[in-house]
């Protein structure tokens, strides 16, 4: 085995060209974060069982379908961008897969939000 050093050049970037990209994506994680941080931390309570029974109530999962709208649709807006871009050329990319996902599972939790199970009760909790 021989040492030896290659040196290949870097093009197409330019410190302005990254920061025209970089820059909208940071302003779109801090309202996520805003939405996202909560809705995690409320659902692994009320999961866990480490707040009160409060967290049972329907209103609950209205209060986390508020918290989890501004996060599907408008943090990940650029997933539904770029997977639509991707199978309008006939392939398919993680972008599709990413929109794909997280729109069914946003759909299922809206659809049981509507639902009259939600109405009437909720998640049931384990017995202590």
């Amino acid at each position: 085995m021989s040492d030896h050093t290659i040196t290949l050049p870097v093009t197409g970037m330019s410190c302005a060209n990254c920061a025209l990209n970089v820059e909208p994506a940071l302003n779109k994680k801090l309202p996520g974060e805003v939405f996202a941080l909560p809705l995690f931390a409320l659902s692994m309570l009320c999961d866990f069982g480490l707040i009160g029974s409060w967290s049972h109530a329907p209103w609950v999962n209205w209060l986390f379908l508020a918290l989890a709208t501004p996060v599907q649709f408008y943090t990940g807006w650029h997933y539904y961008v770029g997977g639509f871009k991707s199978l309008r050329n006939r392939s398919a990319n993680m972008d599709v897969l990413v929109a794909l996902g997280s729109s069914v599972a946003y759909g299922y939790s809206l659809g049981y939000c509507f639902s009259r199970r939600s109405a009437a009760t909720s998640i049931s909790r384990p017995r202590r």
